[in-house]
């Protein structure tokens, strides 16, 4: 366990004799199932710790915090109206438009407030802590498995433009090796801990901001070690790995833009024809 901790380790340092390591690595392809699944479950431990928290505390708090939600929006909105610039010189009739729509909100606020707390209560087959409980168990490992199928996809994918490019591997092993991607995401558990304590005075926008540069230094870290992992495994220089990364979402990013763009001129004749 000890020479594999040390292996992952210096992968994400880019150590060439690491990746050659891990290429050599018999069932590779299971062995890449494991580290994802185990992985995208520690990244996300703090968020189902959270939603544990949330799906299990009792319904009377729920509506509680619910119902102060309502009331703050309604605030934060008066503010924004009533506070914007040049409200003062609006037209006097725009003003009392402005004034009486806030006030109908306001005064709708009970009856969401009442359909809201009308749902939370509402009595499940099983008792709230173990329900909750169940349900935060369920999205934890559904997103593990979201991790290993984006994983396998997006790799087949690579593969496809690896081949084009002049590279070779057999998909299960090509997979195997690119998985070594999600170790530079560990970064991410502890931009979860630190954003816990967003709410703290004077310290939570900077421990939210440093949470955000863990985040995104963990994505540009997995990219570059993805990088390396596609040019070890395929035989491909950096220039080509790097094509090979980026092409599949390029590729999709054009489609989507061209279908849009279809889809545009279909609504516009349309709307002329009829």
């Amino acid at each position: 366990m000890g020479t594999l901790i040390n292996t992952l380790f210096r992968t994400v340092l880019l150590d060439d004799g690491a990746f050659e390591e891990w290429h050599e690595r018999p069932n590779l392809f299971a062995r890449g199932i494991v580290l994802i699944l185990v992985i995208s479950l520690l990244v996300a431990v703090v968020t189902f710790v959270t939603n544990v928290y949330n799906m299990v505390k009792p319904a009377e708090m729920v509506v509680a915090e619910i119902d102060e939600g309502f009331d703050v929006a309604a605030e934060v909105m008066e503010n924004i109206f009533l506070g914007m610039p040049g409200f003062g010189t609006m037209d006097p009739e725009a003003q009392e438009g402005m004034r009486m729509a806030l006030q109908a909100y306001r005064e709708s606020i009970p009856l969401y407030k009442n359909m809201v707390a009308d749902i939370v209560q509402i009595q499940a087959p099983l008792p709230r802590g173990i329900s909750g409980f169940l349900q935060a168990l369920g999205m934890w490992l559904t997103g593990a498995l979201s991790s290993i199928a984006g994983w396998m996809v997006y790799g087949a994918m690579v593969l496809v433009v690896v081949n084009l490019l002049g590279g070779s591997a057999k998909l299960p092993d090509f997979l195997g090796m690119v998985s070594l991607y999600a170790v530079p995401t560990l970064l991410g558990l502890l931009a979860a801990l630190l954003r816990l304590f967003g709410s703290v005075p004077i310290l939570g926008w900077l421990l939210g901001a440093l949470a955000f540069l863990l985040g995104l230094a963990a994505i540009i870290w997995a990219v570059v070690v993805y990088i390396k992992a596609v040019a070890v495994a395929s035989g491909l220089d950096t220039g080509r790995a790097i094509l090979a990364v980026i092409a599949p979402p390029a590729v999709l990013f054009v489609l989507a833009l061209v279908l849009a763009v279809l889809f545009g001129f279909w609504i516009a004749f349309l709307a002329a024809v009829l």
